[in-house]
């Protein structure tokens, strides 16, 4: 499989799929259980469009699109997008029926369209998907023209970086904004003497503590909705939980601060309201009143957002170009396994992973006539797991190096690296 369409798959897997996970946890995780949450990502490459249903869970309804939309329309390289089909389309008079589209030059029209639909969408959900492929061949080169030329905040345009390339800025820029919002509720609530419960530091690491009724059953209020963001953002490895003492019950918080438990639960929200405020006006959210987490097509959209993330860094690791702030463990993490699969000059992987096993230190070969004790079978069993959990990315490293290689793998594997 060549890289834009691994690039593809990747991509549209995640933009279609709800990514909840560890991606971005605590650095002493287990390499092997970091990628855990997107294997169900990786699965359908390869499988047929028509199959896919049977893969990947999809959102049912239009919030995610209008989350996206809302995000999406705030971000100056989106809304460039929007503002070219919107001319190029108002300027055709040609209705061709598609006898003037040709993939070969305007493929990129056909999947950037769904940028300017997800806007549109946004303002108006009557608004009927746009077919492009209907249009004369002079505004179809038009629209090609100008998406090309469209650049973003780093300097890099569409034309240089391809589509798949533009998918990921146009998605994690305004899922970082909105991101931002979040955090600031629990940098101003650590500001207003939250300071025991919750903590941001200079990098915007967050740390909280979660907030619970000190009898079961008991209503806390809007310390819930606190504890809720906080759980959403752990959830996207945005924050991180840490166990809370006697003293952080909500009865205790409310007697140290010397409210009443309504003054309380009004000192909260009123700093959640506030930037939820802000959030929904940056994002144009037609003043719709929404819970922070649930049932928030922004906060979907930021959700997607981070499986989008999560897909790109896959695809850089396995194409063997790892980029971003974890680019050094992943570069040790890639070239660790091609020092153990790769397979004479060329370098290719061979076809399948259980044809390493026999190579990795200790693992058990019965002699002839002889039989594994339990210890020795059990021994050989914790390595073929091993193996086992690196499979979906072996696969997909061995395609990137355009294996499988026909040669028996030879090298002996250190358990231990393994």
């Amino acid at each position: 499989m060549e890289g834009p369409e691994l690039a593809s798959h990747l991509f549209m897997s995640a933009l279609m799929t709800r990514g909840r996970g560890a991606w971005g946890h605590a650095e002493q995780r287990a390499k092997f259980a970091d990628f855990t949450p997107y294997y169900e990502v990786l699965d359908i490459l390869g499988v047929d469009h028509s199959t896919v249903k049977d893969k990947i869970r999809f959102h049912d309804g239009k919030n995610p699109f209008e989350g996206a939309g809302m995000a999406l329309s705030t971000d100056s390289a989106a809304s460039q997008i929007h503002e070219i089909f919107n001319k190029r389309i108002s300027e055709s008079k040609i209705n061709t029926k598609g006898e003037q589209y040709h993939e070969s030059d305007h493929a990129l029209a056909q999947q950037l369209v769904m940028i300017h639909d997800v806007i549109r969408r946004a303002k108006d959900p009557t608004a009927r998907e746009t077919n492009i492929q209907n249009l004369d061949k002079e505004s179809l080169n038009n629209i090609v023209s100008d998406l090309k030329a469209v650049k973003f905040e780093d300097g890099t345009s569409i034309g240089e970086i391809g589509y798949h390339g533009s998918l990921v800025k146009l998605t994690l820029g305004p899922a970082k904004e909105a991101i931002g919002h979040y955090r600031q509720i629990f940098r101003e609530m650590q500001d207003a003497g939250f300071g025991d419960l919750i903590s941001v530091d200079s990098q915007g690491n967050i740390t909280g503590r979660l907030i619970k009724p000190g009898q079961y059953g008991k209503s806390i209020g809007d310390a819930d909705t606190y504890n809720q963001i906080l759980l959403g953002l752990e959830s996207i490895g945005q924050a991180k939980i840490i166990d809370g003492e006697a003293r952080h019950t909500y009865e205790a918080l409310v007697s140290q601060s010397k409210l009443k438990s309504a003054e309380f639960n009004k000192s909260i929200r009123d700093i959640i309201n506030k930037n939820m405020e802000l959030l929904g006006q940056q994002f144009d959210d037609h003043g719709i009143a929404r819970h922070p987490i649930n049932e928030n097509p922004l906060w979907q959209f930021i959700e997607q957002a981070k499986t989008v993330e999560a897909s790109e860094r896959i695809y850089n690791l396995v194409v063997g170009t790892p980029k971003g702030d974890r680019a050094e463990s992943d570069r040790f993490f890639v070239d660790a396994m091609d020092a153990m699969f790769r397979v004479g000059k060329d370098g290719q992987y061979a076809s399948d992973i259980n044809d390493y096993k026999r190579l990795v230190q200790d693992y058990n070969v019965p002699e002839k006539g002889k039989k594994l004790t339990e210890e020795q079978k059990d021994h050989n069993t914790n390595i073929e797991v091993q193996l086992e959990g690196l499979r979906v990315l072996f696969n997909l490293r061995k395609k990137a190096l355009h294996g499988p290689t026909h040669k028996e793998p030879s090298n002996k594997i250190d358990q231990k690296v393994l």
